[in-house]
């Protein structure tokens, strides 16, 4: 089954409503295709389940499946050695057709590595229009749709140790 992966910028337990808004649109994709739409999470510590939890909001906005990843490193700035490695691990596990990051600082420090991985291109957003069945493609988002939920439905939860 194909797989699609979006990054989730997450800071001081907030998601980036760029984030939200990626899973938005990749929700559209995912669907279209038949995919399964992962997000990837990494926090410095496990978040805190609630009704309307960090798990949950990324549920409503179309996420299948989280991969909540956990290490104190991540609470410093996003980084190729410790976000970009524990990025490309999950990439190797789940063999994503399609990687999505809404943040341009987060994509030029992370994207370039995934790319690099995956043996493609870093497009933008516009040029993925143009090149829809290339993959796996790695994709900074330009225009970032406003975040809207589009689900009740609740993702699965996969942890995920960098040791």
């Amino acid at each position: 089954m194909a797989n699609i992966l979006v990054y989730i910028d997450v800071r001081d337990g907030l998601i980036s409503q760029t984030a939200l808004g990626a899973l938005v649109f990749a929700r559209t994709i995912a669907t279209e295709r038949g995919a399964t739409l992962y997000g990837f999470v990494p926090c410095a510590a496990a978040p805190d389940y609630a009704e309307d939890d960090l798990c949950a909001v990324l549920s409503r906005h179309g996420a299948d499946k989280l991969i909540l990843a956990t290490d104190p490193s991540f609470a410093g700035v996003v980084s190729a050695e410790t976000h970009g490695a524990a990025l490309v691990r999950v990439c190797g596990q789940i063999r994503p057709m399609l990687i999505i990051f809404a943040d341009r600082t987060i994509a030029s420090t992370l994207g370039p590595l995934v790319a690099h991985w995956a043996n493609t291109p870093l497009l933008t957003h516009d040029a993925v229009a143009m090149l829809p069945d290339i993959t796996p493609l790695v994709v900074e988002l330009v225009h970032v749709p406003a975040p809207t939920p589009v689900s009740s439905d609740e993702a699965e939860v996969l942890p995920f140790h960098l040791g």
